[in-house]
């Protein structure tokens, strides 16, 4: 059994996770929310910022705590932006809500985890530093669950 192990520590009013012994796990910025985003994996990514190469599909993975939580578990929405060089572009993805059809399971951790397909476009400017904005709502309300800010170089 593979042993995981998390530690978060805060500076300011962000949260940076170290994961270790974990296949893809990164830094990222906590942007806030009512639930712990514990870690983000990116299939193409071991290290910050991320190099994303364009024209191709990464595999994001976001675990999260959702103890102590009203929300129900499976039922989120997803909105995702690419911001470079001060211009925002939407992110395409798949899925881009999980409504009771298997997209959360449960983590090895004990928490709740989903994988999403996110396409790096071909209208991306390459070769500038910038972040992948993520933001998960709950679909009934608008509610803010969490949200972070991940380093990015687009090539």
């Amino acid at each position: 059994m593979k042993t995981v192990f998390v530690i978060i520590f805060s500076l300011s009013c962000f949260k940076f996770v170290i994961t270790k012994n974990l296949p893809f796990g990164i830094d990222f910025e906590d942007c806030g929310g009512k639930l712990e985003l514990v870690s983000i994996s990116i299939s193409t990514c071991h290290y910050i910022p991320c190099k994303i190469e364009r024209r191709n599909l990464a595999e994001i993975t976001i675990e999260y705590d959702p103890r102590n939580s009203p929300y129900q578990a499976n039922t989120l929405e997803f909105d995702a932006r690419w911001i470079i060089d001060g211009l925002q572009t939407k992110a395409l993805f798949i899925p881009e809500t999980c409504n009771n059809d298997g997209c959360i399971r449960n983590s090895p951790n004990g928490l709740l985890q989903f994988t999403v397909l996110v396409y790096v476009s071909d209208t991306l400017p390459i070769g500038l530093m910038g972040y992948l904005y993520w933001r998960t709502v709950y679909p009934n309300n608008g509610d803010l669950l969490f949200c972070s800010r991940i380093p990015v170089f687009i090539y």
